[in-house]
């Protein structure tokens, strides 16, 4: 069984931990996109598990993670930590420009 993790700012040292590995912000709450074209979109994750881990040559894995509207999606963690930039919907555009 996988351990779940909080979305919110995490409090103990081993959520921090966990989230430096997967180099997700320790000093805020996590968000996901819906719409990477609309910053409006954002909402917030209320917990995540890592479901499946590789270790190629850095660490990454697939993130199952539950949404504050109720849904679950799976991710890829290199995208999720993408997601907590300031820039990140500004990012995209650039991406969907080219």
């Amino acid at each position: 069984m996988n351990v779940v993790y909080s979305g919110k700012i995490p409090e103990t040292d081993a959520e921090k931990a966990i989230r430096r590995k997967l180099k997700l912000p320790v000093k805020k709450a996590l968000v996901y996109y819906k719409d990477v074209k609309d910053s409006a979109s954002v909402i917030d994750v209320e917990q995540y598990e890592v479901t499946e881990k590789y270790d190629i040559t850095d660490f990454w894995c697939t993130l199952r993670i539950k949404l504050a509207d109720g849904t679950e999606r799976n991710i890829h963690s290199s995208y999720l930590s993408e997601m907590q930039k300031s820039t990140f919907i500004a990012d995209m555009e650039k991406q969907i420009e080219s």
